[in-house]
């Protein structure tokens, strides 16, 4: 499963996570995605095969369900609490979305809280 990590999400977990040799990016690490709207980016992190990783609750899960009820794929949808994951996180991110990585029984098109 290879992921990218929506903008408030801090590019360190992205760059830890490839040290660990996953295949992660980060939107703030390609310029010409910086900025575009949600259901933009949720259609680009589909066709490059990537899920999505994001605080941004409120608009994916939203996005997320009208692509499924048009009939339309996405790769997967990861969420994350600022309650639990507090903006700005690295390490402990890095950590459980490493143990996500690991877990061969993701299907596509999965939502889940990360841990």
């Amino acid at each position: 499963m290879k992921l990218r990590l929506d903008e408030m999400v801090p590019p360190a977990i992205a760059e830890g996570l490839r040290d660990r040799g996953h295949d992660a990016d980060a939107v703030v690490e390609h310029p010409g995605l910086r900025g575009l709207p949600d259901a933009r980016q949720l259609e680009l992190a589909t066709e490059e095969d990537r899920s999505l990783v994001t605080y941004d609750v409120g608009d994916y899960v939203p996005l997320v369900e009208r692509r499924i009820a048009d009939g339309q794929a996405h790769v997967g949808l990861v969420l994350l609490s600022s309650n639990r994951f507090p903006p700005g996180t690295v390490g402990p991110v890095a950590d459980s979305l490493a143990a996500l990585l690991d877990d061969a029984s993701l299907s596509p098109g999965f939502v889940r809280w990360l841990q």
